[in-house]
């Protein structure tokens, strides 16, 4: 259940979905204006909390730092502030080579740190949080029923590090039920597909030859087929192979 306004009015999360499903400005995003902090809802036994001031790194430390989800909403953007700083010296030690080029992903680093609109964050941005915090991260959208990982390519993540679940404009986060393991989030995404849910897979590298070649190693049946609709079924494969070897 959720309070909203200064009388406290008590109203469901299925009243809240319906009136966006209304609302002809629900790109504004109702969740931005609920004054309380900790509206927690169930939805298919996983939790959606809301995140304030949003953002990506807001929603990481959100997920990662307990002082951070408890610190007051006056507090967390001096926090924020300074992760900001602390993240961008942190990049010009620990991310070296020509993927991390020094201004675009300092640049990148700010814009995950302080935009609120999607619009303004890049790519190398949303890796470098990620790679800075050990970190691999899952934006969804409920509407469009759309799965992206960060980073891209899921077949590089690792069980060991901890997977947040983000809302794509970066207003909340999914808290996974108790028990919720790493052996069970390929199943998890697979349900999500399943259910006519988009995933943004990985895209295989290879001339047309060379990716026949992977497939049959992968005991693929291939048939006639264009060289990208094949990298992205190879993608695929290689992605839902590593998730099901998490045990």
């Amino acid at each position: 259940m959720a309070q909203i306004g200064q009388n406290q009015e008590t109203i469901s999360w299925n009243e809240i979905v319906s009136f966006l499903e209304k609302n002809p400005y629900q790109e504004k995003k109702i969740l931005s204006s609920i004054k309380f902090e900790e509206l927690d809802v169930e939805l298919d036994v996983w939790h959606i909390q809301p995140v304030n001031p949003p953002g990506p790194l807001s929603c990481v430390l959100f997920s990662q730092n307990l002082d951070y989800r408890t610190s007051s909403l006056e507090g967390r953007p001096v926090v924020l502030r300074d992760q900001c700083t602390q993240l961008q010296e942190k990049a010009s030690t620990h991310l070296k080579g020509r993927a991390w080029p020094v201004r675009r992903t300092a640049e990148g680093i700010v814009a995950v740190s302080t935009e609120e609109l999607p619009s303004k964050w890049t790519d190398l941005g949303l890796c470098a949080l990620a790679q800075l915090y050990e970190c691999q991260l899952v934006f969804f959208n409920l509407e469009k029923k759309t799965l992206n990982f960060i980073p891209a390519d899921v077949r590089n993540w690792s069980k060991d590090k901890p997977i947040y679940f983000i809302q794509s404009d970066a207003r909340a986060v999914w808290s996974p039920p108790v028990g919720f393991s790493v052996s069970a989030f390929g199943k998890w995404v697979q349900e999500k597909e399943d259910n006519g849910w988009t995933i943004e897979w990985p895209v295989c590298d290879g001339t047309l030859v060379e990716l026949k070649e992977k497939a049959a190693g992968l005991q693929m049946t291939v048939g006639k087929i264009l060289r990208d609709e094949l990298a992205k079924r190879i993608g695929r494969v290689e992605a839902v192979r590593l998730f099901a070897s998490w045990v």
